[in-house]
This record gives structure tokens, sequence and C-alpha cells, in this order.
């Protein structure tokens, strides 16, 4: 596997707007879904602190309601060159594309608001006609006069937007840098034979086309899983930083096993680590280490295994600090299982004893 950050970083870019005209479907679609997305807001924090100021007439080009892609999203997601693009070439393909932008933009605005006889077909918006099309949109006021703005200047409105990408590219790149740590972390996870086995049988990843495959990883939007794509007879993946969280939660494929769950917390000293992290919340593996009375040495080697499992997941950092919590939702669903395991042992045993008489 190769590790390229460029797409990566152009997602988060447009995640970033994003996220910052819709404040409330991100609640809904991760906040009040996930166990903690306390590094995902703080990521986007750190953006949003240094950001230029972001005109309204923007928001309908990252209008995103109900699972529907975004304007700008459909348009990466149709025109991203995963190998040679970077942020340059990208902003270049919107300025050199405004009619596609601007078709993607009726389609996912009008499109899904007015009705039509034939429920497939986009009613034929353009730039002459748009006005009389929003007296029959069911949005509030405020966005059909920020959908106006946009119609009436929409080349503007996308010029505008490619010089504010290329500044929201470089805040994010500097975030990258600062949570490097974090992300070889996380690519090292990617790679392992444990780990390619589940992406195997969770998003049908060729495993045998490891060496071709390019991955890059998100920090803004972290439960993202796109791919696999093929593109030159490469494969690409773009992965956010907690996207086991969310295969875990939409796939029926388990990313560890009961036997393997026994095995790898059954050892002592690992159970004596999940006891004291459940018993404190969350702790550094410095922090777990003095309170048993072991090396820190001997500690991490423990916490990466849990880590690699996700019996245990890294919830923030702090400087050169992790801190670990306990996956609580692998536990619960392991809880059941184990019963599982336990009876059918119990009844198979009792079922040998009454075929013995």
């Amino acid at each position: 596997m190769i590790y390229s950050s460029n797409i990566g970083k152009i997602y988060d870019t447009i995640f970033f707007f994003v996220e910052y005209f819709n404040k409330d479907e991100i609640d809904k679609n991760y906040t009040k879904v996930f166990e903690d997305t306390s590094f995902m807001i703080e990521c986007f924090n750190e953006i949003e602190s240094e950001a230029p100021e972001i005109p309204d007439i923007l928001y309908p080009l990252f209008y995103n309601r109900n699972g529907i892609a975004s304007p700008v999203s459909s348009f990466f997601s149709a025109q991203i060159d995963f190998i040679n693009d970077d942020i340059d070439s990208f902003t270049t393909k919107m300025m050199t594309n405004m009619d596609l932008i601007y078709r993607q933009t009726v389609e996912v605005i009008f499109g899904r608001h007015l009705k039509s006889e034939n429920k497939d077909m986009i009613p034929a918006i353009t730039p002459g006609n748009y006005i009389e099309a929003l007296n029959s949109l069911d949005v509030p006021l405020e966005f059909k006069y920020q959908i106006s703005l946009l119609f009436g200047n929409f080349n503007y409105a996308i010029s505008v937007l490619a010089g504010l990408m290329k500044k929201i590219y470089s805040l994010v790149s500097d975030l990258h840098i600062n949570h490097y740590q974090e992300i070889e972390k996380v690519f090292r996870k990617i790679q392992s034979e444990t780990n390619i086995e589940f992406y195997s049988n969770a998003i049908k990843y060729d495993s045998q086309a490891v060496d071709d495959t390019i991955v890059s990883i998100t920090l803004l939007n972290q439960y993202i899983v796109y791919g696999p794509r093929t593109m030159n007879e490469k494969v690409f993946l773009m992965f956010g930083y907690r996207h086991e969280e969310w295969i875990m939660e939409n796939s029926s494929v388990d990313f560890i096993d009961t036997n393997q769950f026994i095995v790898v917390c059954g050892n002592e000293f690992r159970l004596k680590i999940l006891k004291i992290i459940a018993e404190n919340d969350e702790l550094t593996s410095s922090q777990i280490a003095r309170i048993i009375g072991c090396p820190v040495t001997s500690m991490i080697r423990h916490i990466e295994v849990l880590n690699r499992y996700d019996i245990i997941y890294l919830s923030k950092r702090e400087g050169l600090q992790m801190f670990y919590k306990i996956n609580i939702k692998l536990f619960k669903k392991m809880k059941n299982r184990v019963i599982e395991l336990f009876d059918d042992i119990i009844n198979s045993n009792e079922g040998n004893k009454k075929n013995d008489k």
C-alpha cells in the first residue's frame, strides 16, 4: 500500500464547508450516532478558528440533507483523479466545469423538492427561469435568497469558492502535519493482515491488490469509507481516522470474532489494563503503567494489541500524550456472543451426558 495525502486533504477541505454549513446534519449523522466525536469536533474547530470569512452565497453548493451528497461533493466523486490531482488541479477543474457543478446544484436542490409527473426527471432550471422555480421550493425563505444570489452570480461564486478552498486546504495541511503521528498509526493499522482481511469481507476490497493500492486518510470526516475505486490499474481507498467504527456500525462482518476476543482479552495483564481504563474512563499508556507498576515499554506492547483489535481506541491527543478508552460497543456485542458460546458448550456437554446414559 502507498499513502497519498493529497486526496484526503482535498476531501477534508470540501467536508469542512459541508460541516460549516450543515452543523445540524453533522450532529444528527455523526455526533448522535458514534460514541465519541470529540477528536472530529476538535479538528473542525482547529480549522474554523483560522478560516477566513465564508460568504453565505456558497451554502447551496454544500447543501447536504438526508444522506444526499452536496453538489461540490458530487463533483469531487465524479471528477477527482486519485493519482494526479492536487488542490490546484482540482480547483482548475471546478473553474473549467462550472456548467457541470451548476447541473449538479440544480439536481440536489430542485430535483429533491420540485414535484413532477416523471419522478426521475430533473426540472430544466436555467439562469433564466430559476426565480420562477424558487416559488415551488419548500425551503426557508433565507435559503431561497441564498439560492437566488448563487444562481445570479454563479461564475463569480465558483471563483470565490476556488480561492477559499486553497486557503482552507492550507489549514487542512497544517492539521495533518500536527496529527501526523495519529495518521501514521492509522495507516500502519490499515496495512495489517487483520484489517486487510476485514476490508476484504466488509467492503469488497480485493486483498490481492495490496501492492497497487493507494490510501488516503481524512481527519474531518473520521467515519468515511470511500472506495475501493480503480483508476489506471491502481486501487484507491479513502478512510476516516476512525473508519472501523463506521464499518462495525453498518456491517454484519465482525472486526474480531469471539474466539479472538477471548484470547486477546484473556491475558491476565491485559485484563488489568482493561479494568483500569474502565475505572478511569480514559488514560494514557504511561498513566496505566504507573498505576500497575510496570515499564512503559511493556505497557505499550499490550496497548497496541488491544488497539489493533479495536478493544480500546485512541480517544484524544494532548500534545504527545495519547488517551485510550474502552470500546464499550464491542464489549456489549461480545457479551452476548460469549454467553452464546458458553451456552453451546454447556448444552453440548449436557447432551453428551444424556447419550452416555
